[in-house]
């Protein structure tokens, strides 16, 4: 395996027309201002803002999209795009970082945890499933989040950490809130229950009466 130096060095000359960066705006980061940091000369220091990772190198990109599309037969005439989706667009790198950053207008000083910090970062982010802006060499990606990290040790590595980092786009949507209709016909009132008086016995004997029954009469009871 190459040497560290080796490796940032070679890096650093096939991608130094543009940084690739990795942020999390959620925090208040945005394109405009990693950009900014990540080209302002500073004679003194060199460090990341909060939410923010720029590489030292990508020696390696890969940026994939595809769209399902149906198998059914399409009738002639059909508006075509009703049969193909979009999938989520996905990337794939290899980044560097290293506690002596090769950065162009920058000294280039030691910064003893910066590479660890950067996996750390990289990592939380990957466990916590951050939404993450990604701009890279061909274009700058929003809501992609991380799906896989790897990360080869070897003695030769020295003062740097080689990451290769999988990136998957996530498709958001937003729910509309609407009030509710207001209704202008008026519902018809249910009926209040009324009290019924009970009905008074009759006596179905036969020849019941004030003169009591023909029976009782003859017995002169």
């Amino acid at each position: 395996m190459a040497s560290a130096a080796a490796l940032l060095g070679g890096a650093f000359a096939r991608t130094q027309r543009r940084q690739v960066m990795l942020f999390d705006p959620s925090v208040g980061m945005t394109l405009q201002a990693a950009q900014r940091h990540a080209g302002i000369p500073n004679a003194n220091v060199f460090t990341e803002l909060p939410g923010l990772l720029i590489f030292d190198a990508v020696t390696q990109e890969e940026h994939g999209g595809e769209s399902l599309i149906t198998s059914h037969p399409v009738e002639t005439g059909a508006d075509v795009t009703d049969h193909s989706r979009p999938q989520p667009r996905t990337v794939s790198l290899v980044g560097v970082v290293s506690n002596r950053p090769i950065v162009p207008l920058y000294v280039q000083g030691l910064y003893t945890t910066r590479a660890e910090d950067a996996h750390l970062t990289v990592e939380g982010w990957r466990q916590t499933g951050t939404l993450l802006t990604l701009s890279t060499s061909l274009e700058t990606y929003e809501n992609m989040m991380i799906r896989s990290v790897s990360v080869p040790r070897s003695s030769s590595m020295g003062n740097v950490v080689q990451m290769a980092i999988d990136f998957q786009e996530i498709f958001t949507a937003s729910t509309e809130l609407v009030a509710a209709p207001v209704t202008t016909t008026t519902r018809a009132q249910p009926r209040k229950a009324t009290a019924t008086k009970p009905k008074k016995a009759v006596s179905t004997e036969a020849g019941s009466g004030p003169g009591g029954s023909a029976l009782s009469i003859l017995l002169g009871t």
